[in-house]
Order: structure tokens, then sequence, then C-alpha cells
């Protein structure tokens, strides 16, 4: 088996060698089970000194691969890398740029691919390893906000991803749709046990950088996304139907209104976000039958003030959540 370990790479001057370092080390161990390993990256437009790192390590390790690329965010340049893949490479593994992994993590996820026949192996977990085949159930409960699935924990066939990409647009939890749509392709994944990747903060990532309008515009579109392409066409499952709506509910109050009333500093901005957030709330209702279920009776209140556009009455609210 030959895999390609895919790293988007945007302003990590000061972790890049740790994770390439740990990239290395975790290859060594891929190749000496006799399996092919690669590390494909790509730079995505960063300001630092990310690029000059990359052309330092391509040019001692022949693994090592990189491209250059204008600024273009984190889906598309996970697209790309996976566009530009060759037809020999069997999996694909995704690497954040500030991370690091221990040196056993992709070994142990090829292992057990191959001796299950799994199309997808994941770790982080602390039980014992686990075949998962009812995907309908499993994919609800990790793809539901709040729960929804990283792609960097997982070795995925090249068949079972096939032209599934990730969306453009979405400024975080890119992961969510990507993951629903590879899950709903498997026969079985593996889930392996132990922890074997180490994610680390960086306050210069696209994410740590966010401001509040573009926060809010992935946020809406995520749930819009939602509840267009899941509840609509019935890929929820009826009984589980409650349960995903709820879970909706709590992340549109969540990330449209208690990130803005709360943590927002820009009064003109937090007004002008919470008249956002009422004419959003209002779209859901009308186009999708959105209500604030799952919601205890203070945040309903600070939803439905939203709705009427009481935004004084919200704000005072916002202080008891």
């Amino acid at each position: 088996m030959k895999i390609a370990l895919l790293i988007p790479v945007y302003n990590a001057e000061s972790f890049l060698r740790d994770c390439l370092d740990s990239a290395l080390a975790a290859g060594a161990r891929v190749a000496a089970g006799g399996d092919g390993f690669e590390i494909h990256c790509r730079d995505d437009g960063s300001s630092d000194g990310s690029l000059a790192i990359l052309r330092d390590y391509a040019a001692v390790h022949p693994e090592v691969t990189f491209v250059s690329q204008a600024n273009a965010g984190v889906s598309v340049t996970r697209n790309r890398l996976m566009d530009d893949l060759a037809d020999d490479i069997d999996a694909l593994a995704f690497l954040d740029s500030d991370d690091t992994v221990k040196p056993e993590m992709y070994a142990k996820l090829v292992e057990a691919m191959k001796r299950t026949g799994a199309d997808i192996a994941e770790c982080e977990w602390d039980g014992e390893e686990t075949l998962v085949t009812d995907k309908s159930l499993y994919v609800l409960k990790r793809t539901s906000p709040g729960r929804w699935i990283n792609v960097i924990n997982k070795l995925y066939t090249r068949n079972v991803v096939g032209s599934i990409r990730f969306r453009a647009g979405l400024a975080f939890e890119e992961d969510l749709f990507f993951n629903f749509e590879v899950h709903q392709r498997m026969e079985r994944k593996v889930i392996v046990p132990g922890r074997f990747y180490y994610y680390r903060p960086n306050p210069n990532s696209a994410t740590s950088t966010l401001n509040q309008r573009k926060y809010f515009a992935s946020t809406t579109l995520r749930i819009r996304l939602s509840c267009k392409e899941y509840l609509l066409t019935g890929r929820i499952p009826e009984n589980l139907e409650a349960e995903y709506r709820a879970e909706l509910a709590k992340d549109a109050y969540r990330m449209c209104i208690r990130k803005n009333l709360k943590k927002n500093r820009d009064a003109a901005l937090r007004k002008e976000l919470f008249v956002a957030a009422g004419r959003f709330f209002a779209e859901l209702g009308r186009d999708f039958d959105f209500k604030p279920v799952g919601l205890n009776s203070i945040q309903r209140a600070i939803y439905m003030a939203c709705l009427s556009g009481r935004y004084h009455l919200a704000t005072m609210l916002a202080v008891l959540t």
C-alpha cells in the first residue's frame, strides 16, 4: 500500500519543522513495514518563512514535495493536494502544519486497514479496536454540530474518497461535509485504540485570525447546507431527526448569537450581526421549519428576541448565559 500525507501550510513557521519531522518519522515506520509513504505540502500564500522551510526539507528529503499558491483557504488547498495525487497512491491522510503525530500513527492505521479491509482507519480512541458498519447512525452522532468529525485522525482509501472534495467558502469545520459524504460511501471503518495526534493552537492560523463577519458567514453557510442537504433530502434517519434539529439549533444559537453578543467588543458590528442573525433565523424557519428546539429558556428567549429585532433585550439576557 502506498499512502500520501497531505499537509496544507499557512503561516506555520514556528510549528512547521516539528510537523515535518514528526511526519518523516511516521513515514519511516510505514516504510519499515514495506509500504510506501509520501509527504505532499501546499503553501497557501504564507506571509512568514513557511515556504523557505518547505524548500529546505524538500531539498534534503526526497519523500517531501511542495507547491506554492496564492491564498485560497484550507478547503481549496486540500482539494488541490488531492487533485494532484499520482495514480499509484492507494490511501491518503491529512496533517495540519501546526500539529505533530507520534511515529507509530500511520503504521498502525495502515496495518489495521489492510488487516480488516476497512475503507477508513481512525485513531484518537481510548477503547478497544472497533469495526463500524452502521454508517447512518455513526455518521449522525459524529457529524452533528459540536461532535463533527475531524479529518486529521484518519487514513482514507483512495476509492472511498473518490471525487468527494471539501466545500469552498467554509472558513472552519470544513471537515463536516467531507466526512459525511465519505462515510456514506464506506463499507466499514476500523477505529484503532490510542492517541497519536497532537493538536497545537496557532495564533497565526487562518481559523485563529478569523474576523467576526467571516466567522458568521461560514457558520450560517454551514447550517444552511446542513438543513438543505440532510434534513430536506431524508439523509438523516427519521428516528434521529429531532436530535439533529436540536443540535443544529444549539449550534446556530452558540455561533450566531452567543459568540457575537458575549465576545464581540465592536458595538456597531455586534448590532450589525445581530440584525443579520435575525434575518438568518427567519429564513431557516421559512425554508426548513427551523425552531429553537433544544435550547434552555434563556437561550430560547434570546433567540426569539433576535427574530423580532429586540437588540437591547437580547444583550441584557445574554449576560445571564
